[in-house]
């Protein structure tokens, strides 16, 4: 299995805003980003403090780049589709901090820019922080340079609680943000996302991705998901109440990935944990979505392989199941099995119910993989 990793161009951007090729500069930023980390591993919300924007670069702005990129994914074709169609796109990074959200958009485009047409791209990015919004620019700009776009940059010190939005955006990302500008205040997140929502261009989106977190980020995404279920693009295959959500469960999803050689060093010499990539998300269309086909399932766990059996779980028609099968069932018909990962959209067929939500995939049990959400990742 090929593991995920930071593309080498991000990972230079970053060494070279930062002059990690000194040894003293890769030993400073290590301990400021372990402070960080310690604060926040209390419950404490992100400071936009200037001091803490270079940190931040260092640490976490790869793991939000790689989440990003992944979420993203999820609506490539319709990226794709829509500067194909408009020719222009308006998007906006709320609370962009020093930009993942934006690079991570930007690297999409890179994938896509077979497009035969000049297309204008706006990219807005607001936040409180002047630093990390210079930040943000100068990587922005460093990215786009040779892409095929008519690219045009704006950044706007503003406070993200407040909504402004200069056109009706086609795309809204905001990212590893909303516990910083709200804390757990979810009728308040509610009646802001209700107004990006009706802010949106017709067939506009908005995109949410937070940290994985049981008690604060991760029960906000779903909260949110609830709310707005009619809405809902991704990550759910169903319009009911979320499952997770009501027995005190959590949706979240991960992968294993390689962390840059910068940062690899300088955790080994403070002894701090490379960050893993674990994220929730949801993402929103500003049309409602009459239903959806209820057949599919998201995996909602890793595969568990134990002595001669595989287990998973997933999210389908409004509750949780778990899939077990023994390795001596596996046959050509669902062999699928052997690869499953989280986040994948599946086709189950034929399981043998064994108890409430508990499902056994026999010999003749068909399994097929539609999607992926977790997949190469950004070349």
């Amino acid at each position: 299995m090929k593991i995920l990793q930071i593309p080498k161009e991000i990972e230079s951007l970053i060494e070279n805003s930062l002059n990690l090729w000194k040894r003293e500069n890769l030993y400073t930023f290590a301990k400021l980003s372990y402070k960080i980390a310690e604060r926040l591993k209390k419950g404490e919300p992100f400071r936009k403090n200037p001091e803490d924007a270079l940190p931040y670069l260092f640490y976490f702005f790869p793991k939000t780049f790689i989440s990003n990129y992944i979420v993203l994914g999820e609506i490539e074709d319709w990226i794709e589709k829509t500067i194909r169609e408009k020719k222009e796109m308006n998007f906006y990074d709320i609370a962009s901090g020093t930009g993942s959200g934006t690079i991570s958009f930007l690297y999409k485009l890179k994938k896509i820019q077979n497009l035969q047409n000049k297309a204008k791209i706006n990219i807005f990015l607001q936040d409180i922080s002047p630093t990390a919004l210079e930040i943000a620019k100068i990587l922005s700009q460093n990215l786009s340079k040779d892409l095929p776009y008519n690219i045009k940059i704006s950044t706007y010190t503003r406070d993200s609680a407040k909504i402004y939005f200069d056109t009706n955006p086609d795309l809204v990302v905001l990212s590893f943000s909303i516990y910083d500008i709200f804390g757990n205040d979810i009728e308040e997140i509610k009646i802001w996302c209700r107004k990006v929502l009706k802010s949106l261009d017709k067939n506009g989106l908005f995109v949410m991705v937070e940290p994985a977190s049981k008690k604060t980020t991760s029960r906000i995404i779903m909260e949110i998901r609830n709310e707005f279920r009619g809405h809902v693009l991704s990550p759910c295959t169903h319009l009911k109440d979320c499952p997770l959500l009501k027995k005190g469960d959590w949706c979240h999803f991960g992968t294993q990935w390689t962390p840059p050689l910068y940062l690899s060093r300088a955790m080994n010499m403070v002894g701090l944990r490379t960050p893993n990539i674990n994220f929730s998300f949801v993402i929103l269309s500003k049309e409602e979505i009459d239903k959806k086909d209820e057949k599919y399932a998201r995996v909602v766990s890793h595969r568990l392989e134990e002595k001669g059996k595989i287990t998973f779980w997933t999210c389908e028609k409004g509750s949780k199941i778990k899939y077990y099968t023994l390795n001596k069932n596996i046959s050509e018909a669902n062999k699928k099995i052997e690869s499953v990962k989280m986040g994948d959209i599946i086709l189950i067929q034929n399981a043998h119910q064994r108890k409430n939500n508990e499902y056994e995939i026999a010999q003749d049990s068909t399994v097929e993989i539609k999607r992926r959400l977790i997949d190469e990742g950004p070349q």
